[in-house]
């Protein structure tokens, strides 16, 4: 009988150990299924602003576009609520936009540099801008090819068409073909009609 009593005792103390702990990790269950309902409420309701300008649509298709004014101001988020980080002086001048936010670009300049500005400063026109030194440009789309002018690196050409390696641009009322891999302004396997 002895050994009974014994027994019972460290029988109901182990049972209030295990209720106390029962009752601690019932506890830590509720606060972690709550912490996670409210990181999926923030995930679901969390404003794209919050953070560096994250864009809302996860379809987006980067590609290039041009200013429609000579005076565009570029901003650090989706909104005129963002500071000013610089301005674009110069019209056609070749963006890539990168991402979105309802009527907002992310867009990347030929330097790397982004930043936002509003869908109605922008165009669908399709321009170019020259790379690295001068370039001839030719009658034809190939090197043999006559060659019609030179143009400067920064010189900015409205793009006709591209395709396989060449572009016919007009530069200055003039048309001709450069090789694309001196542009600025069309990706490398891109096709323009």
């Amino acid at each position: 009988m002895h050994q009974t009593y014994v027994c019972r005792p460290v029988i109901l103390i182990d049972l209030k150990v295990g209720q106390r702990q029962s009752a601690f990790f019932g506890r830590l269950s509720h606060l972690i299924t709550s912490i996670f309902f409210v990181y999926l409420l923030l995930l679901t309701t969390a404003s794209p602003l919050s953070g560096p300008a994250k864009a809302a649509e996860t379809s987006f298709v980067p590609h290039f576009l041009s200013l429609r004014h000579s005076n565009v101001h570029v901003r650090a988020g989706p909104g005129t609520q963002y500071p000013i980080l610089w301005a674009f002086k110069r019209l056609h001048l070749p963006l890539e936009a990168v991402d979105q936010f309802e009527n907002w670009i992310k867009i990347r300049y030929s330097d790397g540099e982004q930043g936002w500005i509003h869908r109605r400063l922008t165009s669908p026109e399709r321009w170019a801008i020259i790379t690295g030194t001068s370039h001839v440009m030719r009658r034809q789309p190939n090197k043999r090819s006559k060659p019609i002018f030179v143009v400067e690196a920064g010189v900015l050409g409205r793009i006709k068409t591209c395709s396989g390696a060449w572009c016919e641009l007009v530069v200055a009322e003039r048309r001709g073909w450069i090789p694309r891999a001196f542009l600025w302004g069309v990706y490398p396997h891109e096709t323009i009609d």
